[in-house]
């Protein structure tokens, strides 16, 4: 032992370092583990080139991955890099490779221009030029040539051939071009047509005032026990062809052949008695009617289409629906034959009870009108 730096260590000697034999490594203890893993030349390390399992000495480690057959190399050919092992194999597709012609041309060609050989070797079989005008020879390419000398006369037929059936087919799209173009302006004036008749209607639409109104029916009940129907006041719509006399109706109908089963119906009609020289048919644009429930405060309505075609057709006409609102759970109310039957193509399952508040309902229309006047006669 020596006392080291003023520490205390233990300098030994080692034969080998407990390597394999042959290492003169001398040194202090702590560190021989450490020679062991980096330095030790007599100790079996990984050769480390991927795909190689060997362990050699780490004296003989260079040696053996100069010879490896694991070790990447480049081929003198075409510097295409690969492992060592695969160097036989690389030789059948490299491009550096010469090779004789696959057309038996007798020339030796590089494997990788052979491609551009090829479109210049005269074994290829090749069509004759004037094939795209109906030529069907094919022949090697060397000989090509002195078939279009000798066919001078045929290939001459068949261009003329080409250009009268392509003179045909322009003439063809030139008939053709000329009605598209044709259509392309009818559809044109068309479209203007249209545009004209849109921006009328705008117009139209936006300078028509709706006309909107409010009714009450009292001792709903007692009406409907009577059957009696009910009418609002005559009030006014103004449209560019005139001021229109409307009022609002309800009516009670019965289910056909039944007994307990009625309905309530809305609708709005013309007033037939100052109908003076208004013209009909009238569109209903944007026209509705409704009734808002106390139960809930969900309103029904009755809309006219979006389309607004639906129309009055003649003075006295009426627009809504016959079954609205069905009256079968209001005690005392009977039905006959000889009360009128409901139109039943459209029956609303809507309680009337949940439309009336004190047995009163509430009835409110809006009302815009329109003449179509393409169909008056």
């Amino acid at each position: 032992a020596a006392n080291v730096a003023g520490e205390s260590c233990i300098v030994i000697e080692i034969d080998g370092c407990d390597g394999q034999g042959g290492c003169e490594w001398r040194g202090i203890l702590s560190e021989r583990a450490r020679h062991l893993k980096d330095e030790c030349a007599f100790v079996e390390v990984h050769c480390g080139l991927a795909g190689c399992d060997l362990k050699v000495l780490r004296a003989q480690l260079a040696e053996h991955r100069a010879v490896c057959a694991h070790r990447e190399v480049a081929c003198e050919r075409c510097a295409d890099r690969f492992p060592a092992r695969e160097s036989s194999q690389h030789l059948l597709t490299c491009k550096g490779v010469e090779i004789d012609c696959p057309l038996e041309c007798g020339t030796k060609v590089l494997r990788g221009d052979l491609s551009r050989h090829e479109k210049e070797c005269g074994e290829l079989v090749v069509c004759c030029s004037f094939a795209e005008h109906g030529c069907q020879v094919r022949s090697k390419r060397k000989k090509i040539s002195g078939h279009e000398e000798e066919a001078t006369s045929s290939h001459a037929q068949l261009a003329a051939s080409a250009a009268k059936r392509l003179r045909v087919e322009c003439s063809e799209l030139a008939m053709a071009l000329a009605e598209k173009s044709k259509q392309v302006a009818e559809q044109a004036v068309r479209l203007l047509d249209l545009q004209t008749q849109l921006t009328i209607c705008q117009k139209e639409k936006s300078t028509q005032k709706a006309t909107k109104v409010k009714f009450k029916i009292e001792d709903f009940t007692k009406m409907l026990k009577a059957k009696k129907g009910f009418k609002s006041r005559t009030f006014h719509v103004e449209t560019k062809a005139g001021t229109y006399p409307m009022y609002l109706g309800v009516g009670f109908y019965r289910k056909p052949g039944s007994t307990q089963q009625g309905f309530v119906g809305l609708w709005l009609e013309h007033d037939a008695r100052e109908s003076g020289l208004l013209k009909f048919p009238i569109k209903l644009a944007g026209t509705r009617i409704e009734v808002e429930s106390v139960v809930g405060g969900r309103a029904y309505k009755r809309v006219s289409r979006r389309e607004e075609n639906d129309m009055i057709h003649e003075p006295g006409g009426d627009w809504g629906e016959t079954a609205s609102f069905v009256t079968d759970k209001i005690a005392g109310v009977t039905w006959s034959s000889r009360d009128k039957d409901a139109d039943l193509t459209k029956v609303c399952k809507r309680d009337v009870r949940d439309y009336l508040k004190d047995d009163t309902m509430l009835v409110t229309a809006t009302v815009r009108l329109a003449p179509a006047e393409e169909l008056w006669v």
